[in-house]
């Protein structure tokens, strides 16, 4: 029985490395913060339209921003120790006062919010985090984003054609 010692060593290690892992480095807003070799490194700073929760982790390999300002476009990818329902709470009651104007939402496994500000659409997608919390996928493109006009810029999407009013009818019973 000397395998027992050896096993709850390395279980204690086991639950130590989670720990750590676990409390990882989260980044505080400012402006701009220098990485390893003086590379700029995103920080939430960096987007004073929109609200971000105090203690939020960012998720750099699902980030991707273009632009800058109050124009940029892109995902924001983040983590945060609150539940699904308090994130969509927050952002629910922050979004207006940041200027966007709430298009839909839908509170479930996966709430999606839609807000829009100027020519811009944010969409926000929240659900639960790996072991607790939640992440927040935040992206914002420009209103229309997949019509382009003749001159470059973007269109509105066209209106749809009138179509015929749709029916339905019970499906026949099955066959035995």
């Amino acid at each position: 029985m000397k395998t027992a010692p050896y096993r709850l060593t390395l279980l204690g290690l086991a639950a130590l490395l989670l720990v750590a892992a676990c409390g990882g480095p989260s980044i505080q807003p400012s402006a701009r913060a220098e990485g390893e070799g003086g590379a700029i490194t995103p920080t939430f700073g960096q987007f004073a339209d929109i609200p971000v929760p105090a203690g939020a982790s960012m998720d750099l390999d699902r980030t991707l921003i273009l632009g800058g300002g109050d124009s940029w476009m892109g995902r924001l990818s983040y983590s945060t120790r609150q539940s699904v329902g308090e994130m969509f709470d927050f952002h629910k009651a922050e979004m207006n006062r940041f200027g966007w104007q709430e298009l839909a939402s839908l509170r479930s496994a996966t709430s999606v919010l839609t807000y829009q500000r100027g020519e811009r659409v944010a969409t926000i997608q929240i659900r639960s985090g790996t072991l607790l919390g939640a992440v927040v996928d935040f992206t914002v493109a420009p209103q229309g984003a997949g019509n382009r006009s003749a001159t470059g810029g973007f269109a509105p999407a066209p209106a749809a054609a009138p179509s015929a009013p749709i029916t339905s009818s019970p499906l026949p019973p099955p066959r035995r």
